[in-house]
């Protein structure tokens, strides 16, 4: 009786994850009268790059409703990243490394009509 109480959480629980997952990150940069800039992170995963525009139309259409024109898209170089990396699964006992990259965003440029 209790294994499928705990089913029923588990399941609920992974679906809530992949919800939250598919709702898109993005973010105003610049909010003016009229206008503003939305930036997303840059992502190879189709599903992310979806979720995250459909997030940043629906914060341009809370500032704006429906009329609106987007001006400009651009992806730009935001930074430095650095991530440590063990080369065993041991973190006390590993040879571990610094690797650097880039950052980019992604840029949506907007005008309310």
């Amino acid at each position: 009786m209790r294994l499928p109480s705990i089913l029923l959480a588990a399941s609920t629980l992974l679906a809530l994850a992949g919800c939250a997952a598919a709702t898109g990150q993005a973010r105003y940069v610049l909010v003016e009268k009229g206008s503003g800039v939305i930036s997303m992170p840059v992502t190879d995963k189709g599903y992310e790059e979806r979720a995250n525009r459909d997030k940043a139309v629906s914060l341009i259409v809370a500032k704006c409703g429906t009329r609106y024109e987007i001006t400009r898209e651009e992806e730009v170089d935001v930074g430095v990243v650095e991530e440590t990396v063990f080369k065993n699964e041991s973190a006390e006992k590993s040879n571990k490394s610094v690797v650097r990259g880039r950052k980019n965003e992604y840029r949506l440029w907007y005008h309310c009509q």
